[in-house]
């Protein structure tokens, strides 16, 4: 039976992967389908430059 730290690092992963094939070949739905709604990112510039906030903005 998995502890709750192997599942999250398991999801963590997994979201990496699917975070990694986005910048590869520009298919990010499988890495957006994991977020969930209060997702929050933040990039130092360009079209998402400073805070966003929620997973309608990571499209």
């Amino acid at each position: 039976m998995q502890t709750e730290s192997e599942k999250n690092l398991k999801i963590a992963q997994q979201a990496f992967e699917y975070f990694t094939n986005g910048l590869e070949n520009g298919n990010w739905q499988d890495f957006i389908d994991m977020l969930t709604d209060d997702f929050t990112f933040w990039f130092p510039m360009g079209k998402f430059h400073g805070l966003n906030i929620g997973k309608e903005r990571a499209k």
